[in-house]
């Protein structure tokens, strides 16, 4: 079971894996080009070093988009869509 020492720790994990939930779509999205430039630009690395470089490089990239490009996005498009609430006369 989980003492309240180690509570803190749960409770950064489970937001960590929220926060990587919420941003999936800018992850799928910007995965491909991660690998694709990790492939051309280290050509003489194993299979593996390229994979450690890649998975962490593309979650930056990924985070980075989410939180730059994609939120910021939806955030002031569903301002722009969400009609204004009348005027009440009183």
């Amino acid at each position: 079971p989980f003492t309240s020492k180690r509570m803190p720790v749960r409770r950064l994990l489970t937001a960590g894996l929220a926060r990587l939930g919420d941003a999936s779509y800018s992850l799928y999205l910007c995965q491909l080009p991660v690998v694709m430039a990790v492939l051309a630009l280290t050509p003489v690395l194993s299979g593996s070093l390229r994979v450690a470089i890649t998975i962490p490089l593309a979650v930056m990239v990924g985070l980075t988009s989410y939180f730059w490009i994609e939120r910021p996005l939806t955030e002031s498009l569903r301002r722009a869509l969400t009609p204004a609430a009348p005027l009440r006369m009183a």
